[in-house]
């Protein structure tokens, strides 16, 4: 339709063009004239409506949750005093998508109009990025010509990581084998139990106890700690283009979260370390300290210009993995490098759990590098997991 208007309107300037060759009068001249004057009109109108057109989109707020449908608005108003013909939307899609709402779609708008919709917007990545319309697609009355700008403030958007369940992570088997109780697992010489201070181990609270005692009493165990559970968060960033760093992120940011509400739920102590412009370690044992770990992994950065061996270095300094029982890699696959550096940092006792990120890889596969190393090797895509309340 639209290249048929063009050669309608072609047709009439040639027309015109005929008529002044044969006839130079006043009249094949003004129609002459007038016909020129329609691209020129045409395009001021575009122009006009540039202007003319307001676009205001919002959602709940700032703070979403990564598939989790969220209340999404969006007016388009015309605040001049000619009708607008024919505007399209397009969207940012690859990495929300917003029900009711199509690129297809053209809208018109008389003087003063506004259109209000109501919908549902849902992201799928955990990160910072632009969401709902990206670019606005203006075509004259007649059809001639077709400007495409740039949203001039795009809907900017933090989206947390979804809050997954465990239970639908391949291999998640293999992280369930510690005792519901393990922190109270210790080579002791003896058990006591005493009042609480406040530097004690929540985790040590003899619940029985207290009860006896109305007030908080502590076991107090000598000898040393053997089934404590370390995450260790990847830093690397493999790309500047959001399309390729997000899921793989989003996917390494989600398990974490999975794997620490797993552990709190089944009461085993786990600390998540990470590194941000220094090393950081959250201790997971109630509900605040889980809340304070999933607002760092909202925020948490990955980096461009650091590698897996970087990250493990600086997490594994004076001996901060000495200890443990098993300590989990989330991140993009360390080599048999970074497997030796795990190693050392726990003193060699520790099992190695990694739970490598690989790039199109269409299924989970479990290997065994050695007797005390297990890696889940899987896609960059974030899995489909329920959301628990």
């Amino acid at each position: 339709m639209r290249a048929v208007k063009r050669l309608l309107w072609v047709g009439v300037l040639a027309l015109a063009l005929t008529g002044i060759s044969l006839s130079a009068g006043a009249v094949t001249y003004c129609f002459f004239w007038a016909v020129l004057a329609i691209p020129v009109v045409c395009y001021a109108y575009i122009v006009y409506v540039i202007f003319a057109l307001k676009i205001y989109q919002k959602t709940e707020g700032r703070n979403m949750t990564s598939n989790t449908p969220s209340d999404f608005y969006i007016t388009l108003q015309n605040e001049g005093w000619f009708p607008i013909s024919s505007v399209q939307l397009l969207f940012y899609s690859s990495f929300s998508t917003i029900s009711g709402l199509q690129d297809d779609e053209v809208y018109e708008l008389m003087p003063h109009q506004a259109i209000r919709r109501k919908t549902q917007m849902l992201c799928k990545y955990r990160g910072e990025y632009e969401v709902g319309v990206k670019k606005i697609v203006i075509r004259d009355f007649l059809d001639l010509f077709s400007v495409t700008v740039k949203m001039r403030e795009p809907l900017n958007v933090i989206v947390a990581p979804a809050r997954a369940s465990l239970e639908k992570v391949s291999g998640s088997e293999l992280f369930k084998q510690n005792d519901r109780e393990s922190v109270l697992n210790k080579n002791a010489i003896a058990m006591t139990v005493r009042e609480y201070v406040p530097s004690d181990d929540p985790r040590l609270m003899h619940w029985g106890a207290t009860a006896a005692a109305q007030k908080l009493m502590i076991r107090e165990l000598t000898g040393e700690a053997k089934n404590r559970i370390a995450i260790l968060v990847d830093k690397k960033r493999i790309s500047k283009d959001p399309a390729l760093y997000l899921p793989p992120e989003n996917k390494m940011v989600e398990l974490v979260v999975a794997l620490a509400d797993h552990y709190l739920q089944n009461r085993i102590p786990v600390d998540v370390f990470y590194v941000t412009d220094r090393k950081c370690c959250t201790n997971v044992y109630d509900r605040a300290s889980f809340t304070a770990l999933y607002g760092a992994m909202t925020e948490y950065l990955f980096r461009v210009d650091t590698d897996e061996i970087q990250t493990i270095r600086s997490l594994c300094d004076n001996g901060s993995l000495a200890g443990y029982q098993q300590v989990i890699w989330v991140g993009y696959d360390p080599g048999e490098t970074g497997f030796s550096l795990l190693k050392q940092a726990g003193m060699g006792e520790p099992s190695i759990c990694a739970y490598v990120v690989e790039k199109d890889r269409s299924e989970n596969v479990v290997t065994r590098a050695d007797r005390d190393t297990t890696i889940i090797r899987t896609s960059d895509v974030s899995l489909l997991w329920e959301v628990t309340v």
